[in-house]
């Protein structure tokens, strides 16, 4: 219930635009406005238009009974979204983020680090963002926070040296989990993208089965144009899933079904928020939900 009421809250400027729609006089005027609505919130134009035409074949005669019908709709979309990591089968379970610069990775990271540790793991972070100083800085502050270990080296080594000796470090010292923190990259950056994929080979000599989660986190504000980095991240690096961070205050709220329609990957997680439990797994019946009330 609290972490409805978190969701629900952090949707607000999306659902806020839907109520007006659901208490119209007219259901002419109601669907247009669905349409307009649904495009607005970064639902994309092809979604909007495939949904009010469902509702429209529907034949509903009154607005009222819309919010019920959509929300069926959405949840239908939303089928196979629904994504959990697995902690079980051969340790150290290595975790792989990445995305753009501000997405929210490292707090991401730490956030989950706290959770997986509230669960008797023993969690392992490696801090292989070595261009910024202040990536490693706040990784480390999380680290204490969730009270688990990081392995991290000076600013300007190499990444993927890095995320090696922190995968032996993990070996030896039986971690159950780790969490890799990389450094924000364009996708259209060649030799970062390179980059990635040299930690991706690194990560497989030292276990050919890993990494055993690749997450690209997703900045909810950016709407659309997460679109565009999917499509490019997902030619680089295998995708297991995505996080969708920021979904607090945004009111591109309903970007999140195209994402999912655009790779049909999993959603791991969503963050409505800044503290550890402002970070939870993705239900889409809450999700819906929240979007429409």
């Amino acid at each position: 219930m609290f972490w409805f009421s978190k969701l629900k809250k952090g949707l607000k400027k999306t659902s806020d635009s839907f109520r007006e729609i659901f208490i119209s006089k007219d259901m002419k005027e109601a669907l247009a406005l669905l349409e307009e609505k649904l495009i607005l919130c970064d639902m994309g134009i092809s979604t909007a238009e495939e949904i009010v035409k469902t509702l429209k074949e529907q034949n509903i005669k009154e607005s009222s009974f819309l919010k019920e019908e959509l929300k069926k709709i959405l949840i239908e979309k939303l089928t196979g979204a629904e994504g959990k990591i697995s902690l079980e089968g051969q340790a150290p379970r290595v975790f792989l983020f990445f995305g753009v610069n501000g997405s929210g990775k490292t707090t991401t990271i730490g956030k989950l680090a706290e959770k997986i540790k509230n669960q008797k793991k023993k969690v392992l972070l490696i801090a292989a963002d070595t261009f910024r100083a202040a990536a490693i800085e706040q990784l480390e502050v999380w680290s204490k926070r969730a009270g688990v270990d990081i392995f991290s080296k000076p600013i300007g080594s190499d990444p993927s040296s890095v995320i090696f000796e922190g995968l032996q470090k993990a070996q030896k010292e039986k971690f159950d989990v780790v969490l890799i923190d990389s450094s924000g990259r364009l996708p259209n950056k060649t030799d970062l993208m390179a980059e990635l994929q040299k930690m991706v080979r690194v990560i497989k000599k030292f276990d050919e089965t890993a990494p055993h989660e690749s997450l690209l986190v997703l900045d909810a504000t950016i709407g659309q144009n997460s679109l565009r980095q999917v499509e490019l991240f997902s030619k680089e690096v295998p995708l297991s899933g995505f996080v969708i961070t920021k979904l607090d205050g945004s009111a591109k709220g309903g970007m999140l079904i195209p994402v999912f329609l655009s790779a049909h990957l999993p959603i791991y997680f969503i963050g409505v928020g800044e503290k550890t439990e402002d970070l939870d797994v993705f239900s889409k019946e809450e999700y819906v939900k929240g979007l429409l009330e």
